[in-house]
């Protein structure tokens, strides 16, 4: 933990899983899942150094923002009602993304953020 291997092997696994989300490609996270990674992920950052723990922190975020199998995307939803791709359509639906990928989707890794603030409340 001193020397930072922690952030290596979790940045490392959590960007990966994260790019595969954007790829439609939610194996890696249901992997990610089965094998206890939100509990390593919980665990480092309870016992991390107060230097180590924003770092850490930035990585719920990133799987906070996962989009996960089933959940609808809004560029599918969007009908600008002109039948085809206007550059208006266009312009809305890269907004729309952009949006998307600063909402919460993934909810099990939310519960780190909840975890974390019930274990902090004591401590307030």
């Amino acid at each position: 933990e001193r020397a930072g291997l922690w952030i290596v092997a979790l940045t490392t696994v959590i960007h990966l899983v994260a790019a595969s989300c954007r790829h439609q490609c939610v194996e890696l996270l249901k992997d990610y899942d089965s094998a206890g990674g939100y509990h390593v992920l919980t665990h480092a950052i309870a016992n991390s150094s107060a230097e180590h723990v924003p770092t850490l922190l930035e990585l719920v975020t990133v799987l906070v923002c996962c989009k996960i199998a089933g959940a609808p995307s809004s560029y599918d939803e969007m009908d600008d009602g002109d039948g085809g791709g206007s550059s208006g359509g266009e312009t809305t639906h890269r907004a729309v993304d952009i949006a998307e990928g600063k909402m919460a989707m993934n909810t099990n890794a939310f519960e780190i953020v909840d975890e974390l603030m019930a274990r902090s409340t004591g401590v307030l």
